[in-house]
């Protein structure tokens, strides 16, 4: 029995060494990403008509993996409301990395992906989830994809716009980006199909 045990655990560990694709996320607890400062909006952004507030979400930094090709680390970088714009629908994704549902969403969302030919996706954790957004990402194929975004709150976006009702929740925004539709909890990717552009 323990030898089964141990062949299973060395195929899935060899899956997982395979399953990376030359650069891996990593978190650096003591620099990334800041303390928030205190929020002194009042602007209430989480009714249907709200406006999409001005943020900052942090990405992870990734370690290139493949060293016999040089390939070089990519930092952390900052996804701003700049990043975002464009003529179609934005779906901003709030999620907990520890959250089964979430990553069974995202699962839905990357094997669909083809469908979002204009509409981006932003995915954003809670400040404090940065070391569980690596094990989040490993296995997903989230930063493959141009359309998706991923990263960790830096502005209060968090808070500011989710409902604290169900994760995940996703907020849909139109090209003016302006909130007009939210999901909270499971969503069928038929809910959210007339929404994608």
């Amino acid at each position: 029995m323990l030898r089964k045990l141990l062949i299973i655990t060395l195929l899935l560990s060899t899956k997982n060494a395979w399953a990376q694709n030359n650069y891996e996320s990593y978190y650096k607890a003591t620099s990334y990403p800041k303390a928030l400062a205190k929020d002194e909006d009042k602007t209430d952004y989480r009714n249907l008509g709200a406006v999409l507030p001005a943020f900052r979400v942090v990405t992870l930094p990734q370690r290139a993996t493949n060293k016999k090709s040089q390939l070089p680390d990519i930092p952390s970088r900052e996804i701003t409301n700049k990043d975002v714009q464009n003529d179609a629908n934005l779906f901003l994704f709030l999620f907990n990395p520890t959250c089964g549902h979430c990553e069974d969403m995202t699962k839905l969302l990357e094997e669909h992906i083809g469908l979002f030919k204009k509409s981006k996706i932003l995915m954003v954790a809670a400040q404090h989830m940065g070391e569980y957004l690596v094990a989040f990402q490993n296995g997903l194929k989230v930063n493959q994809y141009p359309q998706m975004m991923i990263g960790i709150d830096s502005s209060h976006l968090v808070d500011r716009t989710f409902m604290y009702m169900a994760l995940p929740q996703i907020n849909i925004y139109n090209k003016d980006r302006i909130l007009i539709k939210r999901f909270s909890g499971e969503t069928r990717l038929d809910s959210l199909q007339k929404y994608i552009e």
